[in-house]
């Protein structure tokens, strides 16, 4: 792990106040060093500081290169980084309040979904389900949260996409250009932050 980096928490706002940013960093191998990749983790929800620490070698040596030092970063919302989400009380009740459910066990497509309204409706059936516990755990984070959920406005993947870039010009340089590599969710915050 390294020293968490402070970031403005609203950056159209810099009054509103600062983030931290959650670290960890693999150190390059070999030198002379040729630059930082950023690691965007998978989710959104996997921790980013880990996957620098855990993975760090083998994006140094299979993937990459020994001259780069990697860092991962907890997103807003996530582990070290605060503020923090907190949803659910308990593990236990994160666990109950998904149990067989479409998150848990997925989303079940029948045959002929395009054909037969019976497995067109089913499917409906499921995304309702979903939309309606995306709403119900809204509505439990903002009781759960110290703050009645006032900061989840400061989340989401464009917010995410301006702390790398941030970040990027404190450890890196002003005018250093970013190097980052993401799978899963770390794809689409990489596409955010392309089109900046």
């Amino acid at each position: 792990m390294t020293t968490p980096r402070r970031v403005p928490l609203d950056y159209f706002d810099a009054g509103a106040g600062t983030a931290t940013i959650a670290l960890g960093k693999y150190k390059a191998q070999t030198s002379p060093k040729k630059g930082t990749v950023f690691l965007g983790a998978g989710g959104p929800g996997d921790l980013g500081q880990l996957v620098a620490i855990d993975l760090g070698e083998f994006f140094s040596t299979m993937r990459i290169g020994t001259d780069y030092d990697f860092i991962g970063f907890d997103n807003r919302g996530m582990g070290s980084t605060t503020p923090t989400v907190t949803c659910f009380k308990s593990r236990e009740e994160k666990d109950t309040f998904y149990r067989n459910t479409v998150f848990e066990l997925g989303y079940t497509q029948p045959p002929n979904v395009t054909e037969d309204p019976f497995a067109k409706l089913d499917l409906v059936l499921q995304y309702r389900q979903a939309i309606s516990m995306f709403k119900t755990q809204a509505r439990l984070c903002t009781l759960n949260m110290p703050d009645g959920g006032a900061s989840l406005k400061y989340m989401g993947t464009s917010t995410v996409a301006r702390d790398i870039d941030y970040m990027s010009k404190v450890i890196t340089g002003p005018n250093t250009p970013i190097n980052f590599y993401g799978g899963s969710y770390g794809s689409i915050l990489g596409s955010y932050l392309v089109n900046m």
